[in-house]
């Protein structure tokens, strides 16, 4: 456009003009323009004075702008400069700054820009952090800037108009073509666009799921009270809720609907009177902000994403909504009290938001997704977490387990005693090394292995134990140890569920994965506390261990060779960069959890009938699951319907691997070195306790955002039931 533009004024330049371009431009671009400029004869910077001066007005302050922004001005060469700088002197009152060259006085806006997007984005990065630390980031930021040293800029859900979105591209081409890397700034532009990502991924937390959903976008523009569509986030906004599923309405007062219908959106009269469930604001319009949380609470809305801080978030909760704002410290993990899910409570949730989208979009740019750099990151902080020597990241808990149990060296006619009472992985790992796993019964107060059984198990052909922390609750290590030391057995930990948790040793609590045996293992399940979608980790204190397992896992390669068969056991770097973040939020998660499994126990603690799980007093579990046990099974299903019918999910008891179908040829055992020989085919005389727990457990819903209210919730429909029950039986 601006070469047809200079090939017009060429043909009415002429000796003595000064040709003067006022907008944004790459650095060059000007000068590439003075051969256009020339082609009808005058020669740029002989016959006619060729300048940049670069537009720096903003919308509906344009004349305040120029008489206060300093104007800056450069030329192709001094003498353009020179006049150029006289010319503004004279007509405007706000400085002038000859830069003296084309270059950088087109550079001094592109820098201006680059730096307001790095600074957004600084502010947006500064708002997650102060979310996930429960700090006002609004109140912070204030303070900051009050010192002269710092400008921090407000957060919000993206930029959008004409200038910020694309100037800095400018920067970022020319700098790559010049064989630099602009890092912050093309950074800054995926964080400020990926913002519009972060704004539905929260609503997705809040409500379960968007798909099906109406969500309200208010402001189709940038700018307040603005008409101005160009690079709005709103497109931005629409494109990831329609790949969610949901629909998407628009209310904007400064367009019609037939303009908000041609951008692609279902126009939304503001004065409606039910808004859906769902809302987002994307720009600040003056007849958006007369609009109230209660308001708003009336016309049905429950999710408030407040992409401009517009609301007080305190004042948003205390009407019931479910408030999302940017470093207000009320994220969805913080939803206020009385909101629970819309339709049903579900038995786990998990926590995933800003930051884990941050991390995948950092791998994505770096280009390497598979095992790499992230991984190596994740396997040393991990490492350092539970104070392990090594950490070896797999992709899956079975995996896990399957290479503990092969480095040391479990193979075919061997015996591995563990528990029945377990994910069925916990078996099948031992049986893929050819091994024959020997059930021990569980107590039923803490559902972990008892170890006074774990002696009778032992025969000439045992191994190993593999035991189990169940659901986070830390097993008895020291006895498990001391016998296993004592007949020269080796011990691998499954702790799939138990990261964080902690055991008493020698006086001081230490946190599980510090292994007492040879290695412990974990699982990313999205069950667990710190979920990738699926993954694990081993962690060992023997460096050959450690060695054999990242060698297992990669298809036996040792230095550029495959000298064995082996797995592709590997975790990518997408999921390691997710797990960082993940490992990040634990110690809030564990801390939550154990106050929300306090509560679960304070208020059930007095209904007959029901037998709560017991934390032994040299162990703090990271309660990964809450179990209740009834009297009996009836009963149990009886309470889990009425949960359900109630919109409560639940979960019965953890299954006995031993009547599992995989099972029933008895390739297991429940004494040493003889197949079992109960006479039920469905039962066992030796795991009477483990099938009580099977048949009587009921895992109620535990997770982070679950509130007080919830579990109240769910505590007064098992009060209610039980009281039912007794009334009956009277």
């Amino acid at each position: 456009i601006l070469a047809a533009v200079a090939a017009i004024i060429a043909t009415a330049i002429t000796a003595g003009t000064m040709v003067i371009f006022e907008t944004t431009l790459p650095v060059g671009f000007t000068r590439n323009l003075a051969t256009i400029l020339s082609s009808e004869g005058l020669q740029a910077g002989v016959d006619f004075d060729l300048v940049f001066s670069p537009e720096r007005v903003k919308s509906q302050s344009v004349l305040e702008n120029l008489s206060k922004n300093a104007k800056i001005v450069g030329g192709i060469n001094e003498r353009a400069a020179n006049r150029a700088e006289a010319f503004y002197s004279k007509f405007l009152a706000a400085p002038v700054i000859n830069v003296h060259t084309l270059e950088a006085a087109e550079f001094a806006k592109l820098a201006g820009m680059v730096y307001r997007d790095v600074n957004i984005a600084l502010a947006n990065e500064l708002a997650a952090y102060a979310e996930s630390c429960g700090i006002d980031f609004g109140a912070v930021r204030t303070a900051s800037n009050t010192d002269g040293e710092a400008a921090i800029l407000i957060p919000g859900i993206g930029v959008g108009g004409h200038c910020t979105p694309v100037y800095p591209y400018f920067y970022v081409n020319d700098a790559e073509r010049r064989g630099l890397t602009p890092q912050l700034a093309i950074a800054a532009r995926e964080i400020n666009d990926g913002q519009a990502i972060v704004a539905v991924a929260a609503a997705e937390d809040a409500c379960g799921s968007i798909t099906g959903k109406e969500v309200l976008l208010l402001g189709l523009g940038f700018r307040p009270q603005v008409k101005e569509a160009l690079y709005s986030p709103a497109f931005l906004l629409k494109a990831e809720l329609d790949r969610k599923g949901a629909h998407v309405l628009m209310c904007d007062p400064l367009y019609s609907d037939e303009e908000i219908s041609s951008y692609g959106f279902t126009p939304f009269d503001i004065s409606a009177d039910r808004y859906p469930e769902v809302l987002v604001l994307n720009t600040a319009h003056n007849c958006f902000c007369s609009l109230t949380p209660e308001q708003l609470k009336n016309r049905e809305v429950r999710v408030l994403i407040d992409g401009r801080n517009l609301w007080n978030a305190a004042e948003a909760r205390r009407h019931g909504l479910v408030y999302v704002g940017w470093g207000t410290s009320l994220s969805p993990a913080s939803a206020p009290e009385g909101i629970t899910f819309a339709n049903n409570l579900p038995i786990a949730q998990p926590v995933l938001g800003k930051p884990e989208i941050l991390a995948v979009t950092r791998v994505i740019k770096s280009g390497w997704l598979m095992q790499g750099k992230e991984v190596e990151a994740l396997e040393s902080e991990f490492a350092q977490y539970t104070n392990s020597r090594f950490a070896c990241a797999v992709s899956s808990g079975t995996a896990a387990l399957h290479l503990a149990l092969l480095a040391a060296g479990i193979k075919e006619g061997d015996e591995v005693i563990t528990v029945s009472h377990s994910f069925i992985a916990t078996a099948n790992s031992i049986r893929y090394c050819g091994a024959t796993p020997v059930f021990v019964d569980i107590s039923s107060s803490t559902f972990n292995m008892q170890s006074s059984l774990i002696e009778n198990a032992i025969g000439p052909k045992t191994a190993a134990i593999l035991c189990v922390h169940q659901m986070g609750m830390p097993c008895d290590l020291d006895a498990i140890t001391t016998i296993a030391q004592k007949h020269g057995l080796l011990v691998i930990e499954d702790a799939c569920c138990a990261l964080g948790s902690e055991i008493l040793t020698a006086g001081e609590f230490e946190r599980i994965g510090r292994p007492r045996g040879v290695s412990a293992c974990f699982s990313f399940h999205p069950r667990k506390l710190l979920t990738t979608g699926d993954g694990g980790m081993i962690t060992t204190n023997d460096e050959e261990h450690a060695r054999l397992f990242k060698s297992l896992r990669n298809h036996g390669l040792i230095n550029g060779q495959h000298s064995q068969l082996a797995y592709n056991y590997r975790l990518t770097d997408i999921q390691a960069a997710i797990a960082r973040e993940q490992l990040q939020r634990l110690p809030g998660l564990i801390a939550r959890r154990r106050e929300k499994a306090t509560l679960y126990a304070a208020l059930l603690a007095d209904v007959p009938g029901l037998k709560l799980p017991v934390e032994p007093a040299n162990v703090r579990t990271n309660w990964q699951s809450f179990c209740i046990l009834l009297d009996t099974r009836s009963q149990r299903d009886a309470l889990a319907k009425q949960l359900k019918e109630q919109g409560v999910d639940t979960r019965p008891g953890i299954t006995c691997i031993h009547r599992e179908p995989a099972y029933a040829d008895r390739q297991w055992s429940c004494r040493p070195g003889e197949p079992c020989d109960c006479s039920s085919s469905t039962s066992c005389d030796r795991l009477q306790i483990s099938e009580q727990c099977q048949d009587k457990g009921l895992i109620l819903p535990l997770f982070d955002r679950m509130t007080d209210a919830d579990q109240r919730r769910v505590t007064e429909i098992i009060k209610q039931q039980m009281k039912s029950r007794c009334e009956q039986e009277v």
